[in-house]
């Protein structure tokens, strides 16, 4: 479970995908691991794991964490 509660709810977490990445997802669920709070999301085509980091969390260790899951 993430050390902060999440600041989302499945409402809001449906209407940002739907309005800016065009994913339409028809479940979501929350997955109790890591020090984050992390969602798989399904629609009808793929799985996507969205994380939700720490609001306290530096924005350049965000960035590095990005560049390694790109690697």
């Amino acid at each position: 479970m993430g050390i902060q509660k999440s600041n989302l709810n499945n409402k809001e977490i449906k209407n940002i995908l739907e309005e800016k990445y065009g994913i339409f997802p028809n479940n979501i669920t929350k997955l109790n691991r890591g020090t984050a709070n992390i969602f798989k999301i399904d629609d009808n085509k793929c799985s996507y794991i969205l994380k939700e980091f720490d609001s306290n969390i530096q924005e350049d260790i965000i960035e590095k964490e990005v560049n390694i899951i790109n690697f």
